[in-house]
């Protein structure tokens, strides 16, 4: 078991006898229960029961040196802006940013709602977390797509096929950067453009 999730401590019999130390594993143990019950509706796609089981898992007493409350952010953010709850989407990946300002995936999901989710998208700050996201994680394929488009609809088509092929480069197996490579390339040979980008 890696040492990150093991936190040794001594405990005498009275202790762990007593009901203080009982109610203080039942709450961690809520509290893990909960966010692997919204891990699972989460992975089905079941957004509305999954922010329920996040917002509980919140509540409930944080387990010491084990997975921390910027992941259920990170998850209860993310299913807020698949159902297209901008302003929730966004303030729960911003307190998971503050939480943990190295977490690629919130840079990138909160971009993600900022360019993509909101009504009135900001490319300007959509942009900004996609680079944060690939500074942290350069060779994050996610954030480099969302990037692209990004500034594709900014209309800075050089950089955005560039990262395409970046994108390609990191998971050649991943279709997407392809077909947001090669949609690209269409639109520029169409246009009577011919540009180079590896």
């Amino acid at each position: 078991m890696p040492t990150s999730l093991v936190r040794e401590e001594k405990i005498s019999v009275s202790d762990l006898e007593s009901f203080a130390i009982q109610e203080q594993l039942s709450g961690q143990m809520a509290y893990l229960t909960l966010m692997v019950s919204g891990l699972a509706r989460f992975e089905t796609g079941d957004w509305s029961r999954a922010i329920t089981r996040f917002s509980q898992a919140i509540e409930a007493p944080e387990p010491e040196g084990m997975i921390g409350s910027e992941v259920v952010y990170l998850y209860r953010g993310t299913a807020h802006g698949m159902l297209r709850h901008e302003a929730e989407g966004d303030a729960n990946l911003t307190k998971c940013i503050k939480i943990n300002p190295k977490l690629s995936e919130a840079f990138n999901n909160r971009g993600y709602i900022r360019g993509f989710i909101r009504q009135k998208p900001d490319l300007d700050c959509a942009l900004c977390d996609s680079t944060r996201a690939i500074e942290l994680n350069s060779c994050f394929y996610t954030a480099l797509i969302n990037r692209g488009v990004v500034l594709r609809h900014k209309g800075e088509s050089a950089a955005a096929v560039h990262d395409y092929y970046r994108a390609v480069e990191c998971d050649p197996e991943n279709y997407l950067a392809f077909i947001s490579r090669s949609t690209r390339n269409v639109l520029l040979h169409a246009a009577g453009e011919q540009e180079d980008f590896r």
